[in-house]
């Protein structure tokens, strides 16, 4: 055997004994999955631009003539009553021989300053009474907006030059009152449940009674609206006024409080508000203002 084929056998067996002294060499077998990616993309899991739900104001007034196919711009969802404060609930001592389960009946006029030491919570109608009512409500405490309803009583900073929600205008006053008229439900019609508008008015009453235990309080029936208002907005019905009334009742009598039916002399046309009455379907005329008046004054209770 020449030289030259000796060095080629040498050359290609060398290596062949060296893997085979190592036990083979240590490569990565072809058929190793690469681990996937653990780097989360920013945004990944969010909302793309463009896809969220549309959101809407909750401070419109009561005059919105929305289309029936929307829902009410005042409206504001039941699960976003807030708590009141966590203030121990005095114990109620009901009036002596009073039906709670029924209106407040007619009584012997009061005058008007039956509502010196009184506070008025209510939304646009109750501003109405204030400024258009032809009487003097200078020394009444009325805490009212446009719009107002039973959760913004709590959010919405109306009063004290926008510091105070009413809740806390309410607590300001440090009891000096010693009655209460509730006037709301209007904006609240567009809700689903008439029993969870019942049950957010219930948690003003309790507020109410934890600034002063002794006070009246009054619930006012919702005044209804004329006919053309219905028409013109769908959650506006005489049905759904009288079943958030029929509610309101049952709470009065739960809490022991004084329901009063000042729907009553307005449902003139059917049960609805008659159109004369008020020149937008809702808000009354100065003559009706003081219609409204005159029937708070003449269904009082004397505990």
């Amino acid at each position: 055997m020449n030289a030259k084929l000796l060095s080629l056998l040498l050359f290609l067996l060398i290596p062949a004994l060296l893997l085979s002294s190592c036990g083979g060499a240590n490569l990565p077998s072809a058929d190793t999955t690469r681990p996937a990616s653990s780097v989360t993309v920013p945004g990944a899991e969010e909302t793309l631009p463009g896809t969220q739900s549309p959101t809407t104001e909750s401070h419109a007034g009561e005059e919105s003539t929305a289309p029936e196919t929307a829902a009410p711009v005042t409206q504001t969802p039941e699960t976003e009553a807030p708590e009141t404060q966590a203030t121990p609930i005095p114990a109620v001592i009901p009036v002596a021989g009073y039906d709670y389960s029924k209106p407040v009946p007619e009584s012997a006029p009061k005058a008007a300053s039956y509502f010196d030491d009184a506070v008025l919570i209510g939304d646009s109608r109750t501003e109405s009474l204030r400024w258009r009512g032809n009487f003097d409500l200078t020394k009444t405490q009325v805490l009212s907006f446009v719009g107002m309803n039973v959760n913004t009583f709590y959010t919405e900073k109306s009063f004290n030059k926008s510091t105070e929600t009413a809740e806390e205008a309410l607590r300001a006053l440090n009891g000096n009152f010693s009655k209460v008229y509730l006037a709301l439900g209007l904006n609240e019609l567009g809700w689903p449940s008439a029993s969870g508008y019942a049950a957010s008015l219930g948690k003003i009453v309790d507020t109410i009674r934890s600034c002063n235990p002794d006070a009246l309080i009054y619930l006012e029936a919702i005044i209804p609206m004329s006919r053309a208002e219905e028409q013109n907005v769908s959650w506006h019905s005489l049905e759904k006024v009288r079943a958030f009334n029929a509610a309101v009742l049952k709470l009065a009598e739960e809490k022991k409080v004084f329901y009063v039916d000042c729907d009553a002399p307005f449902g003139g046309d059917g049960g609805y508000l008659p159109a004369d009455y008020a020149p937008d379907g809702i808000h009354l005329n100065a003559e009706h203002l003081l219609a409204w008046k005159n029937y708070l004054l003449s269904h009082t209770v004397t505990p």
